[in-house]
C-alpha cells in the first residue's frame, strides 16, 4: 500500500511539472504572438497614416489650384462688368455734356429755336436710366462695316432659331467685338422686345457676379443661351415639323424650288438629313 502510494506522489509531481512547463511555454508563445501582432499593428497604421497625409497633401494642392482657378475667372468677370460699366458712365456723361452745350449755345433763330429743339429731341438721359442695364459694348468700325443686323426677337418661338442663327453670325464675324460672354449677352438683350424683353429684366441679376460669393450663373454665354432657349423655344416644334412632313405636298401654283425650299426647311426644323 505504501508503495502504492509514493508511485501515485510521484506521478502527482511529474504532472504538474509537466504542467507548469506547458503553461510557461504557452505563456510565452502568447507574449510573442501578442508582440507580433503589435509590431504589425503598428507597422499598419503607420503605413496608413503615411497614404493619408500623402492623399491630404495632394488634396490641399488641388484645393489651391482650383480655388486660385476661380479667383481668376472671378476677377476676369468683374474687370468685365467693370468695363461695361465705365462705358455707360461715359455714354451718359457725353449725353449730359452734349445738352449743356445745346442749352448754352442758340439755334440759328435764337433762344425760342434752341428752346423747341429741345423740346423736340427725345430723353435719351431717361431712356439710360429706365432700362436699368448698360448699353451693349462699342462696335468695332472695321468689324462692323456692311454686317446687316438681326431683327429683334420678341419671344415668338418660330422666330427662335433665324434670330440665334442671325446673332451667331454677327459673333463670328466680329469676335473682337463681342469678345466676351457678357459683351454677347449685352448684344442679345438689345435685341429683345415684349416677353422676351421682360423675361430679360426679370433674370438680369444672373448676369452679375454674387457679391458674397463672386458666383455669376451666366458666366459663360452658353449658359445664358440654354436659359434662353429654354424659355422660348417650341417643345413641340420638331414633332409638328414632322407631322407636317406626310402631310405636304407641291401646291398647284406653286414653283418647284419654292416647295423644295420648304421641305428642306422643315426638315431642319425636324432634325432630319
Amino acid at each position: 500500500m505504501g508503495a502504492l502510494l509514493a508511485t501515485s506522489s510521484t506521478q502527482t509531481k511529474k504532472v504538474h511539472t509537466l504542467t507548469q512547463q506547458i503553461s510557461t511555454e504557452l505563456t510565452k508563445q502568447w507574449e510573442d504572438l501578442t508582440k507580433v501582432i503589435k509590431s504589425e499593428t503598428i507597422t499598419i497604421v503607420h503605413g496608413a497614416k503615411e497614404r493619408f497625409d500623402q492623399v491630404n497633401e495632394e488634396l490641399i494642392k488641388l484645393y489651391d489650384c482650383t480655388k486660385k482657378s476661380i479667383d481668376q475667372e472671378v476677377q476676369d468677370w468683374i474687370a468685365s462688368d467693370k468695363a461695361v460699366g465705365e462705358i455707360a458712365i461715359a455714354t451718359v456723361a457725353a449725353i449730359k455734356s452734349l445738352k449743356r452745350k445745346q442749352k448754352e449755345s442758340p439755334g440759328p433763330l435764337g433762344t425760342a429755336s434752341t428752346k423747341r429743339q429741345r423740346q423736340d429731341q427725345p430723353d435719351i438721359t431717361l431712356d439710360l436710366r429706365e432700362t436699368s442695364e448698360p448699353p451693349p459694348p462699342p462696335q468695332n468700325k472695321q468689324e462692323s462695316q456692311n454686317i446687316p443686323q438681326p431683327d429683334k426677337f420678341d419671344g415668338s418661338s418660330t422666330k427662335l432659331k433665324p434670330f440665334l442663327n442671325d446673332v451667331a453670325n454677327i459673333f463670328e464675324r466680329m469676335p473682337i467685338t463681342y469678345s466676351s460672354a457678357n459683351d454677347k449677352i449685352l448684344y442679345v438683350a438689345a435685341l429683345r422686345t415684349g416677353s422676351a424683353k421682360q423675361w430679360y429684366l426679370a433674370n438680369e441679376t444672373r448676369r452679375k457676379p454674387d457679391p458674397q460669393s463672386g458666383w455669376c450663373i451666366w458666366a459663360r454665354y452658353k449658359d445664358f443661351l440654354k436659359d434662353f432657349i429654354s424659355v422660348h423655344e417650341n417643345r413641340n416644334e420638331v414633332r409638328e415639323a414632322k407631322r407636317n412632313i406626310q402631310m405636304e405636298f407641291q401646291k398647284a401654283s406653286e414653283l418647284i424650288k419654292d416647295y423644295v425650299s420648304r421641305m428642306r426647311t422643315l426638315n431642319m426644323v425636324a432634325n432630319l438629313p
